[in-house]
């Protein structure tokens, strides 16, 4: 009898045992399975590197680098056009930082209302710093009111934000484009025009001439 229940004690262990691994194998296998997800998803998001363009020397150099693609047969370029893209690139970029920089003070405004509401609740002494009712001449209801008309004025500007950006992402996106239309600055010794105006700058070792064209590689 004794025998019996240490055999059936046995295969009870090796049956938990079994279970055990196999739990094990398909927790690891979940896992990698969510690994191999989060590394396509990162791969999918992977964008190339931009080019960097010297939007300044272009908009400052338009007519020549123009000239120059003309020589090259370079129809389609437009430095001029990247000049006034960069202008307005700049424009936005001003502005954004404009109210991005009103922003914040909206924000530590509201913050100072906030802790001084909190004071006067708690009947705190008021910090002369903040702008307390005592000093801003305002009740609790006209604390209220600022802090409203505060977040209104926030929420304003973060939408001119956001506007703004949206436009600043087009315009950079025009910018890139047609700065990488713009051909390389061609060197000032090259020939310009057809194979005509080419002219032999260096002979290196002894031309060989040919009397007869072979007809075939064994002549």
């Amino acid at each position: 009898m004794l025998g019996r229940i240490s055999a059936t004690s046995r295969l009870r262990n090796i049956h938990s045992c079994l279970r055990t691994c196999a739990g094990a194998r398909v927790g690891a296998h979940r896992r990698n399975h969510h690994q191999q997800q989060q590394l396509g998803s990162g791969q999918q998001r992977r964008t190339l590197i931009q080019p960097s363009f010297d939007y300044k020397h272009i908009r400052d150099n338009a007519q020549a680098l123009l000239e120059n693609a003309q020589n090259r047969n370079v129809g389609d370029a437009r430095p001029h056009r990247v000049g006034e893209l960069y202008d307005e690139f700049r424009r936005l970029t001003t502005l954004i930082n404009e109210k991005r920089s009103e922003l914040n003070s909206l924000s530590k405004e509201l913050g100072n209302l906030a802790r001084s509401q909190s004071k006067r609740r708690k009947g705190e002494a008021k910090d002369a710093d903040l702008p307390t009712a005592s000093n801003s001449g305002l009740d609790q209801s006209g604390l209220l009111a600022a802090m409203a008309n505060l977040r209104e004025n926030a929420g304003v500007v973060k939408a001119t934000i956001q506007a703004l950006d949206a436009q600043l992402g087009v315009v950079e996106t025009r910018l890139r484009y047609e700065a990488s239309k713009l051909p390389n600055i061609t060197h000032p010794d090259t020939p310009i025009g057809d194979e005509s105006r080419a002219r032999t700058v260096k002979t290196v070792g002894t031309l060989h001439t040919i009397d007869k064209i072979p007809l075939d590689p064994s002549d």
